[in-house]
């Protein structure tokens, strides 16, 4: 290829030189170029001698050299034209087929992908198709051991028919058994506490018939010394005569002085007489007093023992903030061991219970929901109680002290508090009901500021009644997303009321469950003093009347005075003691505002006049808790804790009037406890609690007025 080449360029040189190659004869020379690449010269040399030849050799070749070079420089620009055009010609294929290959391979991955969900799909299908072969073949072989369980069940169902018809004999003779003991034991006690009236009365008219027979011993002493002493003033008068007589010449003119003088001894042995007979009659009197307040003291000791607890309650836990992660507890202290039946619905259990700290944890289904339902909760006991019922729910629990039978009632007044959301079902406000009897007429007086309440279809606003006729211990439950505080109820036979809020705030923080049994009221007052809350620096404490009534308010320095109608509240900023006085009665209640992430609840708070001087009690578990006490005494004395002389953390007081109010905190452990006033001092017992976002309060307990009628 290039031996051509290089021929072809000299032909060329050959014309340039007009040398006619065709006419030559043909002579051929080896020639170098400068890169000593071989060369072929073709001449002709039949009419050219070799001196001429060689002559021309060197230029020849030279110019055939630069010539060369130059053509070979031109065809190899040209040649690397060309081969950059066929290389970027083949770049532009080869780029070409590696984008055709990349689209290739992700049309390749994206069906792979199909594939894949395909697969994924198919698979699905037989792992569900395989599911629900196996779950048809689990549900035979439930099917098959639910009908061999199910005759199992009837035949141990028959057995255990048998068997409970038997052990229900043995119970009910047993129970007719215990009933005919207990009402002998009743009668012992009737016969007992009638043998100790006739034997108190019996000995107070003993001692005054020893009395009466001492006086008149006495009087009979006296009348004799008196008799001597008459008659030895008479002697002595006899012989003052005879002197008399013998010198009447000298006391001729005091005759009248002597006689004066006859008289004034005279009136003195009078008084004498008198005193010693009167000194006589008092000491006596004074141990007959004694004797009698000896013996009026054992009958109102007895008295107080009656009233540490009572024999049968009726309670109720209304809706709870969550249903799932609320637990119905009740705590029951027992003043002496014994046995407790609880019955609600279609639970009946009865169980032993010691003196002291009893937790009874009761099944969710005791849980109320807005309307008429079959959950309320007998309970009775063969031994004095004290019932606080508690929703435990780690950030939203509250309780309240269970309100004995014997002294529910037919009227109440409702106290809860203002709605912080009115959007949402688990802020409402609520009112709880129970009956006692059967053919129980049930009479709401609603009172709201907004919205109506729903029940058995129908819409009721303010003022509005809600009428129900409802059996024994079933329960009504009302809810509304505005506050019912104020709201009335009457019924035909007494029942149980409670109310507050299903979950609320006061301020600010995490809502927490609300609650409290309401007073009757004639168990109302109308003057109080409200207890120290400690840890919560404010509460607000609401003052909702029953009827048209003044208030006097005293909080810290400050004094006013407010005016309720029936159903009206007022509501004040407590902080460490406050007094309240009223014309007439009111219900209070205690909202402590949220604290160091502890939330509010609320609390009742009882009159002056139903304190007592003797409280046994439950704290619940995992709370840091504490007891407010309240009293109207100049000092702090006499207040035990469980036999031990007690602590007060914090102490404030308050004259009002010339009258002295105190309050005192402190700290208390969980578990049953016992505080009393060793010198009969009457006092106001608060138990409270907090944790992380949440709390607890009510009262210890109360001293109950007697039902009219």
């Amino acid at each position: 290829m290039l031996r051509q080449k290089y021929l072809s360029t000299v032909y060329l040189i050959c014309t340039i030189y007009s040398c006619k190659c065709q006419d030559l004869e043909t002579f051929v020379a080896p020639i170098l170029d400068n890169q000593n690449a071989p060369l072929v010269a073709i001449v002709d040399t039949r009419n050219i001698s070799s001196h001429i030849v060689r002559s021309i050799e060197i230029p020849l070749r030279e110019i055939i050299n630069a010539t060369t070079q130059c053509k070979i420089k031109e065809e190899l620009d040209k040649y690397a034209v060309s081969s950059q055009r066929d290389v970027n010609g083949q770049l532009e294929t080869l780029q070409h087929k590696i984008d055709k290959h990349i689209e290739d391979l992700n049309n390749q991955f994206t069906v792979v992908s199909q594939d894949i969900v395909s697969l994924r799909k198919d698979t699905e299908e037989t792992i569900s198709q395989k599911v629900r072969e196996q779950k048809k073949d689990l549900m035979k072989l439930v099917n098959t051991l639910k009908s061999d369980l199910d005759e199992k069940m009837n035949n141990l169902s028959s057995n255990v028919v048998f068997v409970q018809s038997g052990v229900q004999k043995k119970i009910d003779d047993h129970i007719t058994n215990n009933l005919d003991q207990f009402t002998v034991v009743q009668q012992d006690i009737a016969t007992l506490r009638k043998e100790m009236e006739e034997k108190i009365s019996h000995e107070i008219l003993e001692n005054i018939k020893n009395f009466t027979k001492t006086v008149n011993t006495v009087n009979e002493n006296l009348d004799e010394k008196v008799k001597n002493l008459t008659n030895n003033v008479e002697i002595m008068l006899s012989e003052i005569a005879e002197q008399l007589e013998q010198h009447s010449n000298r006391l001729g003119g005091h005759g009248s002085r002597l006689d004066d003088l006859n008289a004034s001894l005279n009136a003195i042995n009078a008084r004498a007489q008198q005193q010693q007979k009167s000194d006589l009659l008092e000491t006596q009197l004074a141990n007959a007093e004694e004797i009698n307040n000896t013996k009026l003291q054992e009958n109102v000791n007895l008295k107080n023992l009656t009233e540490l607890g009572f024999y049968e309650y009726a309670a109720i836990f209304t809706e709870p903030h969550s249903y799932s992660a609320t637990t119905p507890v009740l705590y029951i202290h027992g003043h002496d061991d014994g046995n407790v039946t609880i019955k609600y619905n279609s639970f009946n259990s009865n169980m032993s219970i010691t003196k002291g700290k009893n937790e009874m944890i009761l099944k969710k289904e005791v849980f109320l929901k807005d309307g008429i339902e079959n959950k309320g909760i007998h309970i009775t006991s063969t031994v004095p109680i004290t019932i606080y019922v508690f929703q435990a729910k780690s950030d939203s629990s509250d309780g309240y002290a269970a309100i004995p039978i014997k002294y529910m009632s037919g009227e109440y007044i409702v106290s809860s508090f203002t709605v912080w959301l009115h959007n949402n079902h688990d802020y409402n406000s609520f009112i709880g009901i129970v009956s006692l009897s059967e053919y129980t007429n049930v009479k709401v007086k609603l009172k709201m500021k907004q919205g109506t309440v729903k029940f058995n279809g129908k819409e009721f606003g303010n003022g509005k009644i809600i009428e129900i006729n409802i059996s024994a211990f079933q329960t009504l439950q009302l809810s509304h997303n505005y506050d019912l505080s104020g709201s009335i109820i009457s019924s035909s036979k007494p029942v149980g009321v409670v109310s507050g809020n299903i979950c609320n705030k006061v301020n600010n923080g995490y809502c927490s469950h609300s609650t409290e049994m309401m007073l009757p009221n004639i168990q109302l007052d109308n003057e109080f003093i409200i207890p120290i809350i400690q840890t919560r620096q404010n509460s607000t404490v609401r003052l909702l009347s029953a009827g048209n009534v003044h208030i006097n308010v005293q909080v810290k320095d400050i004094h006013y005075e407010t005016q309720l109608n029936e159903g009206e509240y007022h509501d004040l900023i407590h902080n460490d003691i406050s007094v309240v006085t009223s014309t007439g009665n009111i219900i209070v209640t205690v909202f402590p505002h949220e604290a160091n992430d502890s939330d509010s609840y609320m609390m009742t708070v009882y009159g002056i006049n139903q304190y007592k001087s003797d409280y046994s009690f439950i704290i619940p578990s995992n709370f840091s808790s504490f007891v407010s006490i309240t009293f109207c005494e100049d000092v702090i004395r006499g207040f035990e804790i469980d036999g031990h002389k007690m602590k007060a953390d914090k102490v404030f007081e308050k004259t009002v009037l010339g009258k002295k109010y105190t309050t005192f905190s402190s700290n208390i452990t969980e578990g049953a406890h016992r505080i009393v006033n060793t010198i009969g001092i009457k006092f106001g017992l608060w138990l409270y609690g907090n944790r992380i976002y949440d709390g607890y309060g009510y009262p210890a307990g109360i001293a109950f007025r007697k039902n009219e009628g």
